[in-house]
């Protein structure tokens, strides 16, 4: 019982930080995009 607990727990770790990693990513290709287009 408390394996499977451990294991989703874990899984939702996971989804958070990747969330998290997609997120600070797309955040920094729209910041250089704005950057590119208010330079031209």
């Amino acid at each position: 019982m408390s394996t499977i607990l451990y294991y989703v727990l874990v899984l939702r770790l996971l989804y958070i930080s990747s969330i998290c990693k997609i997120t600070l990513l797309y955040r920094e290709t729209a910041v250089t995009k704005l950057y590119l287009f208010c330079k031209i």
